[in-house]
């Protein structure tokens, strides 16, 4: 279980930097856009600044949402630590418990 937990764990983290990757360049991409579209509030070119702002408004729609994802990431990779370790301490108490009822075996003979 614990090589799965590894391969998981580098797979969320290969996921994370991709999602990453994604988020700078919606943030290049909203950028560009300010740069491209004209900022007048000429009547004439109401139509551009409307189009502007919708395609602003989508890009940042879609940042919040890679924001997320990584958010997520990190929540199940923190989840997957602790079940393991949960699963791990587990084993270590009935081993544990089997070691104890052995010597208390073991003590129950020498005594008879």
């Amino acid at each position: 279980m614990i090589d799965n937990k590894e391969e998981y764990l580098e797979e969320i983290r290969q996921n994370r930097d991709g999602l990453h990757e994604l988020l700078d360049e919606a943030i290049s991409i909203r950028k560009r856009i300010k740069d491209i579209l004209p900022e007048s509030k000429d009547f004439s070119k109401r139509f551009l600044l409307e189009t502007r702002m919708k395609t602003i408004t989508e890009v940042i729609k879609t940042e919040l949402d890679i924001r997320k994802h990584i958010e997520q990431s990190v929540k199940t990779e923190c989840d997957l630590n602790f079940k393991v370790e949960k699963d791990q301490q587990s084993n270590i108490s009935i081993s544990d418990l089997v070691d104890a009822i052995e010597v208390q075996e073991k003590n129950k003979k020498g005594d008879l």
